[in-house]
C-alpha cells in the first residue's frame, strides 16, 4: 500500500509545475489556518459573553427552582403534621403563604382516603387552579414535585407529608391522622424574576434583556413560562436536532449543560430543571452580535480572496521566473538532440539557470568533439572491415582461379571433379564475402539476394560442365530472412554441397531436371529446403559431401532431415534456424 502511494505521488509530482504548486499551497496553508482561527476567535469574543450569560441564567434557574421547592416544602411539612382537618387549617394556610413569601393559587389538604376534600374541607387561596391540582393528584398520585401545564399556563405543584390510612400523629390531647398538603403556584413567579425586573425584585443580568424561557413537552411542544409576555417561538426551532435530543436525555446527560448554539437570530440553550423539567432558553442576538456573524463571513471571504490572489500571483510569478526558463532549456535540449546544436538565450534567467546553461554548453561541446572522434574512428573501422572482406574475396577468387587452372591439367575425371567441387566451395565463400563487404554490417545481413545469386551460380557452373546434356533449371522461392555471418558461412557451404551434388549426380545420361531452393520464415525461425527431382540418392552418395552437410547443419544449429526416393529426387530440410535482428541502416 505504501509503495503504491509512493508511486502515485511520484507520478503526480513528476513536473516542476506540480512541485511548485505543492510548495506554494503548503506555504499558504498555515497562514490560512491561522487567519481562520483569528477570525473565529474574534467572532467568539462577541458571542461568548452572551453564551456564558445564558448558561449562567440556566444554572440560576435550576438553583432558584430547587431553593423554592425546598423552602416551600419545609413550610408545608410543618403544616402537614398539624391536623389538616381542623378549623384552624385555614389559619395555617395563611401562615404558610406568609412564611414562604410566595403567592399560591392553591393550598389544600388531601383526605386519608387519597381524595382531595371538597367545599369547606378544601381551603384555597385563589381557587383559579383548583381543577389543575385535583386532576393532577387524581391522575398521578402523590409526586413531591411537579410542573403542570393547563391552558397554556405552567404551574409548580409541591406535595408534602407521608400518607397512610393507618398513620396517626399524637399530641398531648388527641391522635389525628397524618395527611398530605399540596400547594400550587404559577411557575413564572419562580423563574421570571431572573430575566425580567417587571415581575419581581430580582434584577436580570446585563446582556440578557429579552431572554425567553419555554417548557418543553414531547406531546404539547413548548409552553412559555410567561403566558402574558407575548413570547413567540421561531418556526422550526422545535425540529432542531439539539432540541429533540433533550427528550432522549437521561442520567448524567440531564445534569450536564449542552453547548449553546445560534439559530433564527437567537442564542439557544437547553437544560433540565430539577432533573425532570426540560426547558429551552433563548436570547435574541444584539445588533453587535448579528454584525459579528456578518463580519465573520466577510472576513472569511476576504481571507479566501487574499489567499486566492496570492496563489494566482505566485503561479504567474513561478511561471514567468521559473517555468519559462525551464521550458526554454527543454526546447534547447530537444533541438540539440535533433540538430546537435544547443542554443538558448540566458537573458532574464536566474543565476543557477545561467550557470547550468554555461555548464551544458561545455558538456555539449565536449560531446560533439567526442562524437566526431567516434564517428571518424567508426568510419575508419568500417573501411578496414570492408577492406578485409575485399581482400578475403580477392584471395578466394585467386584460389578459385588456381583450382580451376589445376583442374584443367588433371586427366582423371574423378580427381578433376573433386578439384572443381573444391573450387565451387571457394567461389561460394568469395560470393558471401562480397555481400558482407557490400552490406558493411558485422552483425547481420539480408541473405535472400545472396542465396539467389549463390544458387544461380552453382547451377550455371554445374550445367556448363555437362557437355551436350539437357539443361538443369533452377527453382528459387525464398522469404527475406536475416542471418549473422557466423550462420551464413555453414549455410553457404551446405547449400553448395547439396546443389553441386544435385547438378552432377541427380540427372545422369543427360537427363533434364530441376534444382530447387525454398526458404520460409516462421516467426523468429526459418526453414530451408533444398533438393531436386532426379534419380535420388545412391549408395555411392554417402561420402564426404554428406558428412560435410551434417557438420555444417550442426554448426548452423538446425535440425536436418533427408528424404530421397528413386525417380522422385532428394530433399534436404533444415528446421529451427534462429534468425538475427535486422541490421541497422548503413550510412
Amino acid at each position: 500500500m505504501l509503495r503504491a502511494l509512493r508511486r502515485l505521488l511520484g507520478r503526480r509530482m513528476a513536473s516542476v509545475n506540480a512541485r511548485l504548486s505543492v510548495i506554494v499551497i503548503g506555504s499558504l496553508a498555515p497562514v490560512s489556518v491561522l487567519g481562520s482561527i483569528l477570525i473565529w476567535n474574534s467572532y467568539q469574543q462577541w458571542t461568548r459573553p452572551s453564551e456564558v450569560g445564558l448558561q449562567d441564567l440556566v444554572r440560576r434557574m435550576k438553583f432558584r427552582l430547587n431553593h423554592d421547592v425546598d423552602r416551600i416544602g419545609s413550610v408545608l411539612e410543618t403544616t402537614a403534621v398539624l391536623d389538616p382537618y381542623s378549623e384552624l387549617f385555614a389559619r395555617d394556610v395563611m401562615l404558610v403563604q406568609n412564611l414562604s413569601g410566595s403567592r399560591f393559587c392553591f393550598i389544600g389538604s388531601v383526605k386519608p382516603s387519597g381524595e382531595i376534600g371538597r367545599s369547606g374541607e378544601l381551603t384555597s387561596s385563589g381557587g383559579n387552579c383548583e381543577h389543575v391540582v385535583v386532576s393532577h393528584v387524581q391522575r398521578t398520585g402523590n409526586p413531591p414535585f411537579s410542573v403542570v401545564t393547563d391552558r397554556g399556563v405552567p404551574y409548580l405543584l409541591i406535595m408534602v407529608g407521608a400518607f397512610s390510612p393507618s398513620a396517626t400523629y399524637s399530641d398531648s390531647s388527641r391522635e389525628v391522622p397524618q395527611g398530605q398538603v399540596v400547594a400550587a403556584m404559577p411557575l413564572e413567579q419562580s423563574i421570571l424574576p431572573l430575566i425580567s425586573d417587571t415581575h419581581g425584585s430580582v434584577h436580570p443580568e446585563e446582556g440578557l434583556e429579552g431572554s425567553q424561557v419555554w417548557l418543553l413537552n414531547k406531546d404539547a411542544g413548548a409552553v412559555a413560562i410567561c403566558p402574558e409576555c407575548g413570547w413567540t417561538l421561531p418556526p422550526d426551532i422545535l425540529s432542531d436536532s439539539r432540541v429533540k435530543a433533550v427528550f432522549s436525555a437521561s442520567g448524567d446527560q440531564r445534569r450536564t449543560l449542552a453547548d449553546a448554539w445560534v439559530s433564527k437570530g437567537y442564542l439557544w440553550q437547553t437544560a433540565y430543571l430539577g432533573g425532570a423539567v426540560p426547558v429551552l432558553a433563548g436570547k435574541p442576538l444584539s445588533p453587535a452580535e448579528r454584525s459579528a456573524g456578518s463580519l465573520f463571513v466577510v472576513w472569511l471571504a476576504v481571507l479566501a480572496g487574499m489567499l486566492t490572489a496570492a496563489l494566482i500571483g505566485v503561479a504567474i510569478g513561478a511561471r514567468e521566473l521559473v517555468l519559462r526558463p525551464v521550458q526554454k532549456l527543454k526546447a534547447a535540449a530537444v533541438s540539440w538532440e535533433k540538430t546537435g546544436q544547443f542554443q538558448v538565450s540566458r537573458r532574464g534567467m536566474p543565476l543557477e539557470f545561467r550557470q547550468f546553461v554555461w555548464a551544458f554548453h561545455l558538456v555539449t561541446a565536449r560531446l560533439s568533439r567526442r562524437e566526431t572522434e567516434l564517428e571518424l574512428s567508426l568510419e575508419g573501422q568500417r573501411e578496414l572491415l570492408k577492406e578485409a572482406h575485399h581482400r578475403v574475396k580477392n584471395n578466394l577468387q585467386i584460389i578459385a582461379s588456381l583450382l580451376n587452372l589445376q583442374a584443367s591439367r588433371i586427366a582423371d575425371r574423378e580427381a578433376k571433379a573433386q578439384v572443381l567441387r573444391a573450387r565451387e566451395r571457394v567461389r561460394s565463400l568469395g560470393t558471401l564475402h562480397r555481400y558482407l563487404y557490400d552490406s558493411g554490417d558485422t552483425k547481420s545481413f539480408h541473405v535472400r539476394p545472396f542465396l539467389r545469386e549463390l544458387s544461380a551460380q552453382i547451377v550455371l557452373s554445374g550445367s556448363s560442365a555437362r557437355e551436350g546434356a539437357a539443361e538443369v533449371r533452377l527453382h528459387f522461392d525464398a522469404d527475406d530472412i536475416t542471418l549473422t555471418p557466423d550462420q551464413a558461412v555453414p549455410l553457404t557451404l551446405l547449400l553448395t554441397e547439396i546443389m553441386t551434388n544435385a547438378v552432377q549426380y541427380a540427372f545422369p545420361d543427360g537427363r533434364q531436371g530441376k534444382v530447387s531452393l525454398l526458404v520460409r520464415k516462421e516467426g523468429n525461425m526459418a526453414t530451408v529446403r533444398a533438393g531436386d527431382n532426379g534419380i535420388g540418392m545412391t549408395k555411392e552418395s554417402s561420402g564426404l559431401g554428406l558428412r560435410l552437410i551434417n557438420g555444417f547443419s550442426r554448426q548452423l544449429g538446425a535440425r536436418m532431415s533427408v528424404k530421397s526416393r528413386p525417380d522422385e529426387g532428394t530433399w534436404f530440410t533444415f528446421r529451427g534456424i534462429v534468425l538475427a535482428d535486422p541490421p541497422e541502416p548503413f550510412s
